[in-house]
């Protein structure tokens, strides 16, 4: 008896040092060049299945479990670039994902460039880049995201709405830092400090710096605070 409980205990041992090592191996594995190109290519190709727009990365560094850095991010609608962000720096948790929660610990984006226009009928083409290639009925979802902290560094948006004979808007040299929450209930964001050069023709140039919160909600409604707002 004493025998056999020694086999299995070696056996125990032997399987345990096995499993070690392909955890070992996958973990290493994860961190090659060439696993990071196939996840690049799969996920590229993943959501370019779904939405109407194209998604294209050029380069991903870092870990598939806990943190990426996208390198050259870019958004394009009907041959046309809508976002553009040379780095894009992801911090996040995999293990929420079980319940139905996806958290984000940072976003980070530098020198992003974004050109969002309206068209006639009241369309965005940033919304509908991102829209489903396949619609599906609308229903509740229970789906939570998380953002506890996004950053934008020297961003420049290009704005165009369809109101006041389609007048551009720029905003240059833009700075942000907020966080984000996405529930079944609403949408809650909270930007605390945004500064930006707000520019249109014929109108005199201006610097803000401010914060703001906005909430959406079924029941009492959407709100949208500016709080010490600041311009010149």
């Amino acid at each position: 008896m004493r025998r056999f409980l020694r086999v299995l205990t070696w056996l125990a041992l032997g399987f345990g040092f096995l499993l070690l090592l392909a955890v070992i191996g996958v973990t290493i594995y994860t961190r090659t060049e060439r696993f990071t190109r196939w996840a690049r290519d799969e996920a590229v190709t993943a959501v370019n299945a779904l939405i109407q727009g194209a998604v294209s990365v050029d380069r991903l560094e870092g870990s598939v479990w806990r943190h990426l850095v996208l390198h050259n991010l870019g958004l394009r609608y009907q041959d046309h670039e809508i976002l553009s962000v040379p780095r894009l720096e992801v911090s996040f948790s995999l293990l929420p994902l079980i319940w139905g929660e996806l958290r984000i610990s940072a976003i980070e984006a530098d020198r992003p460039r974004a050109t969002l226009l309206q068209d006639r009928e009241g369309r965005w083409n940033l919304v509908e880049a991102l829209s489903p290639r396949q619609p599906e009925p609308e229903k509740k979802s229970e789906f939570v995201a998380l953002v506890n902290r996004f950053r934008l560094i020297n961003a420049a948006i290009h704005l165009r709405p369809s109101v006041n004979q389609g007048t551009p808007y720029d905003l240059t040299d833009l700075n942000l830092q907020g966080g984000v929450g996405i529930r079944p209930a609403g949408v809650a964001l909270s930007v605390d400090e945004i500064t930006t050069q707000p520019a249109t023709p014929g109108k005199p140039e201006l610097r803000l710096k401010g914060g703001l919160q906005y909430t959406q909600a079924e029941t009492p409604g959407s709100t949208f605070r500016v709080k010490d707002l600041w311009a010149v």
